[in-house]
């Protein structure tokens, strides 16, 4: 059992969407709409949104690095130093 869909369309730009089943009598239902490609701003890369995306890499690689020598490798040299 499936749904199958048919459209046509009139003069007025309106769209016809037949829905019908198995077993059900098909329903007829009208939109009026209109499909449009959106406008094209620009097609070069935006540099301040680049610029600001490596900068946020950049200082996120930052707090790993300090994440890192904070919490794993000094506490490492100062447990290797109080077993000495």
């Amino acid at each position: 059992m499936g749904i199958f869909l048919s459209k046509s369309y009139n003069k007025c730009k309106c769209k016809n969407w037949i829905f019908s089943a198995i077993g059900y009598e098909p329903q007829t239902h009208i939109f009026q709409f209109e499909i449009i490609n959106p406008p094209v701003t620009r097609e070069k890369p935006n540099y301040m949104l680049l610029g600001i995306l490596f900068a946020s890499i950049g200082i996120g690689a930052i707090f790993a690095a300090l994440s890192l020598r904070s919490y794993v490798i000094l506490p490492r040299k100062r447990r290797k130093e109080s077993e000495l």
